[in-house]
Formats: structure tokens, sequence, C-alpha cells
């Protein structure tokens, strides 16, 4: 077939001689890229990933002319520079089911993290002109085995750290050259780096003032016009790219971006996290959270000369400013220095809310990786006996090879890595100082473990929670390999396994049967189901009733409803056991228990719960330790083996707002409900064909200006949701959780709909809506 434009000419012997002296970084590419492909399928997903592509593809719906469909909290401000191009992929290629479209979303984003260490070597070796120090700048990028472990499913960090290399090799070629053009380049980077995350300001904020510093030193008004010219171009490209990656933004610009640089420094997110043994909210953690976050995460090699190299750079630079300020390699080596003190410096001095480590600020590393390949050249050159260069030469090798090796025995968890400057060796103790891990994509590694335990049969496993167990735990099923999959259920099984508990310091593992484990510490831990038809046969015995309250607060508005009532529950075994009669799908999807115990002495707690005084044993909901047996509902909890002080037992629904059930449509595919400040779907029996089509979730408040801006003209927020992204299947049944917003709510409209030309059609659709009732209804 022939081309309607001529293809250009490759000279192959110019390329292949061009290409010769860097055979030592393409092999190292091609023996990285191997590696990935090798393991691309050992990795799970994320809690971020599901969330991520849903954001986007609300934002392409935006962007194709259906209005107000953009997410109406923080989740607003996410960009799509990244993000939307993996979801054109997954369209252009045909991707439609779960294990297929994570499959391409973690080739892509690594594929993306190589790039960043081919960056970081023409960089390099553009600096100090020299491909061994080059190629110690690429490895040392990418054998950081946090930012490994994250370059297949993290896809706002990753992308970001990357980006903010190329910009920095951008403001090289604009520095050198001094165009305009190469200014607009780098505003473009800039603008795309913003998108993701406004710290990615801190670039432009040193090339500016290094633009403010030639305008100050121009012999000439002719120099100065230069500088101005190419300085407007840099902020209009990096303002135009910002503005139009970023929806949010394009209804009002200037008054948007206020509000997003507002929250990005006020984070509402504010968990809390364990710190060097203590417990913290995130905006409260001491000033050296970051420093030592990064410290004891580094690869130690790297991070000496890293640190060296800074001072290195900072020594030559006050020495002799006016040199160094006409040396476009010590003009980027400085930006480098500048772009890694300066965040850190924000960090310490403002406390911004960051926290799980600091993976929001991974982008240091882009910066410090150029930094610690001057330190290794600066090394290098201090030594002047080449017996001393050979051994430096043969550290830093095996300083690598240490690297490479720790991050092949913590396979495939390298994103929770730990550096010897911590004890990694006393049995669960590092997770008592800080937190290891909360991207869950070791629940993939879960499943694989009990599939190895149990090999001649069917693999039962249930949630502890809705969105991070039972959720997460059904969307690392579905990625499983077929065979692998048909041996495993999510089905609210009697005899089904617990995934009892994961992430952070207050797991059991005196109780786990089945642990995922790292430097002797556990992440995810597992227990047997306790037997629910012996439990049940012995709670008919001897039962006993619960009491179940309402409670209501001062100003009237209501914590806790009455509507469960006749429950069952008694202590049988050393657990705890509900039983309700007569119990449908829906009530066992709904229903969460709270069971607290405060032990009579305090040292018995695990480590988190002493911040509390009092031990959450579970806050769940039914399927992570209960199933129905014949029309009833059978659930039971371990209790702790050390003496109890006080015990408290409950099963509630939390009212929503002020939201009273006055009208409720017929012809609806799914049952509704309203628990637990959240609506939830459920279908049984549910097929693939119930959950293709897109939710609707329209919520009206009581007051209009609850709603986000953007919102109040349309009078109702807009929750529309797919089932791919929130949803799980459990054998024939499906659910989805949809938490609602926090205000008064008078209304709420539910639904699916199929999208057709010229607009949508409705399959069905559910309306709640009325006045606040004088009164609660009785049970």
């Amino acid at each position: 077939m022939m081309l309607p434009f001529p293809l250009p000419a490759v000279d192959g012997a110019a390329l292949r001689r061009a290409l010769a002296p860097h055979w030592g970084a393409l092999l190292a590419a091609v023996l990285f890229l191997v590696a990935g492909l090798s393991i691309l399928d050992d990795y799970g997903v994320t809690i971020d990933e599901s969330r991520q592509r849903e954001i986007t593809a609300q934002n392409l719906a935006y962007i194709r002319g259906e209005h107000g469909v953009l997410p109406s909290n923080h989740d607003k401000f996410y960009g799509v520079v990244f993000e939307m191009p993996l979801l054109f992929a997954e369209n252009l290629l045909g991707v439609e089911h779960l294990r297929g479209i994570h499959l391409l979303r973690h080739l892509l984003t690594h594929l993306v993290f190589l790039s960043g260490g081919i960056f970081a070597y023409l960089i390099s070796y553009r600096l100090f002109g020299n491909r061994l120090i080059a190629l110690s700048a690429m490895l040392f990028f990418l054998l950081h085995p946090r930012l490994y472990g994250h370059s297949f499913y993290n896809s706002k960090d990753i992308p970001f750290v990357v980006i903010f290399i190329v910009a920095i090799h951008l403001t090289y070629n604009a520095i050198r050259g001094k165009s305009i053009l190469a200014f607009v380049a780098l505003g473009a980077a800039v603008g795309a780096l913003v998108n993701i995350r406004l710290m990615g300001l801190v670039l432009p904020g040193c090339v500016i003032a290094m633009q403010s510093f030639d305008f100050a030193r121009s012999a000439n008004w002719a120099e100065r016009k230069r500088v101005l010219a190419t300085a407007g171009a840099f902020a209009l490209a990096g303002a135009l790219t910002t503005y139009a990656l970023t929806p949010y933004l394009w209804a009002d610009p200037l008054e948007r971006f206020v509000e997003w640089w507002d929250v990005s420094s006020n984070h509402p997110a504010n968990p809390y996290e364990i710190f060097r043994g203590t417990i913290y909210r995130s905006k409260d953690f001491p000033s050296e959270y970051l420093p030592v976050w990064f410290s004891i995460t580094a690869p130690p090699f790297a991070l000496l000369l890293g640190l060296a190299g800074t001072v290195a750079i900072l020594w030559r630079g006050i020495r002799s400013i006016g040199q160094a300020s006409r040396s476009v390699a010590m003009r980027v080596a400085m930006l480098l220095v500048c772009c890694f003190i300066l965040p850190v410096l924000w960090v310490v001095l403002t406390g911004p809310n960051i926290y799980t480590g600091w993976r929001q600020m991974y982008f240091l590393w882009a910066p410090f990786a150029l930094l610690a390949a001057y330190g290794m050249k600066r090394l290098v050159e201090a030594l002047g006996q080449p017996r001393l260069r050979a051994a430096a030469s043969g550290a830093a090798t095996v300083g690598l090879a240490a690297t490479l090796v720790s991050m092949a025995l913590i396979h495939p968890n390298q994103q929770a890595f730990f550096n010897f400057s911590v004890d990694r060796v006393t049995p669960e103790h590092l997770r008592t100082q800080y937190t290891m891990d909360y991207w869950s994509h070791f629940l993939r590694q879960t499943w694989e473990r009990l599939l190895e335990a149990h090999p001649d049969a069917p693999v039962g496993l249930n949630g502890k929670e809705y969105y991070f167990g039972t959720h997460m735990l059904g969307v690392n099923r579905n990625i499983l390999p077929e065979a692998l999959k048909r041996k495993t259920s999510t089905d609210i099984d009697p005899d089904a396994l617990a995934f009892a508990q994961w992430y952070a310091n207050k797991t059991r593992v005196d109780r786990a049967v089945h642990r995922v484990t790292m430097y002797n510490n556990t992440m995810a831990s597992l227990s047997e189901k306790i037997d629910l038809n012996t439990v049940y046969e012995d709670i008919l015995s001897n039962p006993t009733r619960a009491e179940w309250r309402i409670s209501r607060n001062e100003d009237g508005s209501v914590d806790y409803a009455l509507n469960r009532s006749g429950m069952h529950i008694r202590v049988s075994d050393g657990s705890l056991v509900y039983v309700r009669d007569a119990c449908p799908q829906t009530e066992i999807m709904a229903s969460r228990f709270r069971v607290q115990s405060i032990p009579e002495n305090m040292d018995d707690l695990p480590e988190l719960w002493r911040f509390y005084g009092v031990e959450i044993i579970d806050d769940l909901h039914f399927p992570g330790h209960g199933a129905r047996i014949g029309d009833k509902c059978v659930a039971a909890f371990p209790l702790p083996k050390h003496p109890i002080g006080e015990f408290r037992a409950n099963e509630y629904i939390p009212q929503i707002g002020d939201i009273w059930v006055a009208e409720f449509t017929t012809n609806i595919a799914f049952d509704l409900s309203l628990s637990d400040g959240a609506m939830t779907y459920v279908k049984e029996p549910c097929v693939e064909a119930d959950t293709e089509p897109r939710f609707r979730l329209h919520i009206t408040p009581e007051r209009v200006s609850d709603l986000p801006e953007e919102r109040r003209r349309y009078g109702f927020d807009n929750l529309d949701f797919t089932f791919a992204d929130r949803g799980v299947s459990f054998n024939g049944k499906c659910t989805a959780v949809i938490e609602l917003p926090g205000y008064p709510i008078i209304g709420i409209a539910a639904g699916q709909y199929i999208e057709i030309e010229g607009g949508w059609e409705d399959i069905w659709t559910a309306e709640f809506q009325g006045p606040r009732p004088e009164r609660l209804p009785s049970a």
C-alpha cells in the first residue's frame, strides 16, 4: 500500500555510529525492558488504579460535552495528561476485561518509567560528558526499589517523576539555546507536570529565578528583551498547557486554580499513620517526616553519593557565582540542587498534608539521581591514582548490585523497601515503627498463596471490609490467569476463608493461618472463617438478645437508627456470634458490625490501638465473617485471647443526612438500600449484561449552596459510575456500594442507562425523595 507521504530515509550506518558509543546504556535499557516484561504479571491491582481510571472517564465525558459529570470532591483536580492516553490505548486496542485492562496499564506505566532512565542518561551525559557517569545516573534512577515497584501500578507519581526529568532535559536545551521555541517546549512540560501535581511548580520557580538573574546582569536592553520574551513564552506555554489539560479549570481558571492550591496544601485526607513508633494524624507529622522517610527508603550508596554531589555543587556555586552562572552545565546543576532542596524545605517548614511515606514527593528522585551521578564523578576525579579510581568504580558496581539483589529478594513488594538503617530483622518490629504499605496489590499474592496451600480444592475468600477488602479482593481475583481464577470464589459461603486484616500496625498475627510477610513483618494475614454451622447450632441451644438503640445528638441529628431487632448474639468458643432470622441478600451486603474491647491491661493491645485506648476487633460489613445458612444470616468474630475489662458489640446503619424515603418507583433491576452513609446496589441472580450499562446516581441537597460551584446551576450532584470500577461480583450476585456526600439530602435518583445517538436511554430508574420527617419510623 502506498503512503500519501514519503517516509524519511534512514542512514543505518550513521545511526549505528551514533549509537555505538552508548552501547552500555542501550544494553541496560534492553535488560530492564526484558526484566519488566517477564515480571509484569506478578503485580496485583492497587486501591488507586480503578479510581483514577473512573476519574479519567468522567473527564472524558465532560470534554465530549456531557457537562457536570466531573467529580465533586478533590478528585476533580486530578489531571489527565497520562491517564487519558491510558484510556485511549485501552479503547484503541479493544481491551475490555479487567485482567487485560490492568496488564496494559501496568505495561505502559512501566515503559514510561524506563524512558525516565533513558532521559537520566541523556541529561547526565550532556552535563558531565562521561558515558560511565551517565550510565550510573541511569542506574541510580531505575534501581530505586520503591519507585521500581510503583512503576507498574502508580499512574500518578511515576509519570510525574519521568516528566520532571524530561523537563530538566528541556531546561538544559532552553538555557543553552536561549530560543523562544525551546522555552515553549519547557513550558509545555511544566504544564504537564502541574497537571499531575501542583508540586510541579517548583521547577518553573527555579527557572524564573534564573531568568530574573539573567535579566539583572544583562549588559543592554536587547538582552533584557530576549530574557523577557523567553520568560513570557515559557510562562504562557505553561499556563495554557495546564489549563488545557485540566478540565475543571475551564469554567473559571483563576478562581479554581486558587481553590486547587488550597486543597493541595490542605488536603482533606487526614489519616492516622505510624511514624517512628508514634501515631500521628497526617497533618500533625513532625518536621523530620519527609527527610527521615527519604533517607530510610533510598539505596544507601546512591543516597551517600547524592548528598555528596549536592554539597559539591553548592560549594562550587557559592565559591564562584560568576563563573558558575556562565556555565550551562553548572547552571543546570544548580537547578538540580534547587529542585531537590526547596521542596524538602517547604515540607519541613510549612508541613503540608503528605502521608503514606513520601510517594507524593517521589519526584525528588529525578534531580537526586543526577546529583548522585555528579557525586560519583567528583569521587572518581578526587582519586588521582588509577587503582583508587578502579576501586571507586568497583564500589559503585557493588552498591548497585546490592540494590538489585535486595529488589529481587523482596519481589514483587519493592514498594515496601527499607534500607539497613532501620531494624529489618526483629520479627514484627518494623511495622510497629513505620507504615509498611497501603497499596494492596499483594491481595493477588493472597490468592496465590491460598491456591498453593489448597491445590486440590476450590478456594473461597471473603473481604473484611467493603472497599479495601471485598472490592479489591474481587478485582485482584479478576486479574488472575483464567485457569487459576476458575478455582477461586468470593461467594459468601460458610466454608470460605475470611480475609482478616491487611496493612498497618493493628494486625493480630497470632490469629493468622496464612501471611504475606516482608522483613519478618506481616503485611497481610488470613484467618480461617469460624465454623458457622457449629456456632449456629450452639447459639440456638442458648440464645440471648442484643439491645439496639437510637442515638440522637444535641442538635437533633441521628447517629444510629433502630432498624435491626431480633438479633441473637452470644459468645461461643471464643467467638462472638450473630444470627438473624429471615435474612435477605440486601441485608448481607449492607450490614455492618462493630465489636470493641477494652483489655484489663493496655499493653495487651496491638500498637496502633493503644492510641485509641480500645481495640476495634472488627468494623466491617457482613461478607467478611458471615454467610447465609438457609434463610438465616450467621456471622462470627474471633475475640482476643487476653483478659477483657469491657466489651461492646452492636450492628449499625447510620442515617444519611436528613433523607426520608417517600417514593420508590417500580421496575428496578437492582435491590437498593441506604446504609452506612452509602447507596448499596445488589442483584441476585446477576449476569455480566446486568452490570455493563453505566449507573446513574444523582443527589439533590437540601441547600444548593452545599453543591460544588460547577454543579449549582444543575441543582444536583452527579455520582455516576461504572460497575467495573466500583462493583464486585459474587458468583451470580453483584453489588456496588457508593459513598454519599455528607450534606443534608432531600432526594436521590438512581438508575442505569445506555448511550444512544443524540443522548441516553434509561434502562431503569428509582427515586428517593421528600421532606425531612418529624420522627424516625418505628422498627
